[in-house]
């Protein structure tokens, strides 16, 4: 079997990829936006097992978006067979400006939004 915890990263890394392909890279969200999107929620659903050294191909697409969040679904398929399927919420966020060690929640920039239309 995979090692579980290597497809949180392989979503991220897809959710990454996503926004990048679409001109939203995460240096474009900071530079353009001053926004982060970090990871408040995630979850995952295994269909079949995997194995280490096995290909697998992810696709990722936003499912929904909310006022101030939003949802990435990702799902992982070896030779065209549903492996895996994941959920990351993500929250827009700023710097919080009383403290910088917190974040503050924004409403997600109609902009980024329409980037993946």
């Amino acid at each position: 079997m995979a090692f579980y915890p290597h497809y949180f990263f392989w979503f991220s890394a897809a959710t990454h990829i996503l926004f990048h392909r679409v001109g939203m890279s995460v240096d474009v969200l900071q530079e353009r936006f001053d926004v982060l999107i970090p990871v408040v929620d995630a979850s995952v659903r295994f269909h079949h097992p995997s194995r280490a050294r096995q290909t697998i191909t992810f696709k990722s697409r936003v499912e929904s978006w909310h006022q101030k969040s939003f949802t990435v679904m990702c799902e992982g398929y070896r030779d065209g067979k549903l492996l895996v399927t994941g959920r990351e919420v993500r929250m827009c966020c700023i710097p919080h400006p009383e403290d910088p060690e917190r974040l503050k929640p924004v409403p997600v920039a109609q902009e980024i939004m329409d980037a993946f239309k």
